[in-house]
Formats: structure tokens, C-alpha cells, sequence
């Protein structure tokens, strides 16, 4: 099984599709609490080495994907948080093979929508 699921996305065009991004592996969870924690927030999620914290946070992650020219973008959004609640961050510095993942999982989805 891949370490990332994506959801097929109700609406949709040409030119943008927005999937939800369900992350078996906790990796993006890490990302995510090492980009909040870089901008001073405490109320972290946990991730891979999860550590039930003292906080309900928790994140959605989604791929906006460009079928006409096969970009895409990761971002996360912050569920629950003291300072940050609702906010989406942009997650630009995720690891090739992470992204390489995520890439096998939006052809995987696309084959899927035909």
C-alpha cells in the first residue's frame, strides 16, 4: 500500500484539481509540525514518532494539481489550533521521495478518474 491516498475530488476543471491527501506514513504530519514549530508554535500534532500530546490539533493536507502541465503543490491546513486555527501552509520543502510518492499517487488518481 502507498504511503499516500488520494481522494478523488467532487469538482474539478481542466485545469485545477484539488484532492485530498491522506498520509499513511506521518510524514507530512513531521513537515507540518516542523514548519509551525519554525514560526513559534507549541501545539504540535506528532507525527511519525507520535506522542499523544496535550491538544486536539490535528491537520488536512490536500494537492492542487495542473493536469495540462502535471504540476502540483502540497499544503497542509491546521485544524484546532490555539494561534493558527484554520490557516494553510504551503509545503514547499518536502523530501523527493516524499514528492515522488505523492506524484505516483496523483497518476494513480487520475487512471482512476477516466
Amino acid at each position: 500500500m502507498s504511503r499516500f491516498v488520494l481522494r478523488e475530488p467532487e469538482e474539478y476543471s481542466d485545469t485545477d484539481i484539488n484532492f485530498v491527501l491522506e498520509d499513511w506514513s506521518g510524514d507530512l504530519i513531521d513537515e507540518m509540525d516542523e514548519l509551525r514549530k519554525s514560526l513559534g508554535f507549541t501545539d504540535l500534532v506528532g507525527g511519525k514518532a507520535y506522542i499523544q500530546l496535550a491538544n486536539d490539533v490535528w491537520y488536512n493536507f490536500y494537492v492542487d494539481y495542473n493536469p495540462q502541465d502535471g504540476s502540483f503543490t502540497v499544503s497542509g491546513t491546521v485544524n484546532n489550533a490555539e494561534k493558527d486555527d484554520w490557516k494553510s501552509y504551503d509545503l514547499q520543502s518536502l523530501p523527493m521521495d516524499v514528492l515522488d510518492e505523492i506524484e505516483d499517487a496523483i497518476e494513480e488518481a487520475m487512471k482512476e478518474m477516466e
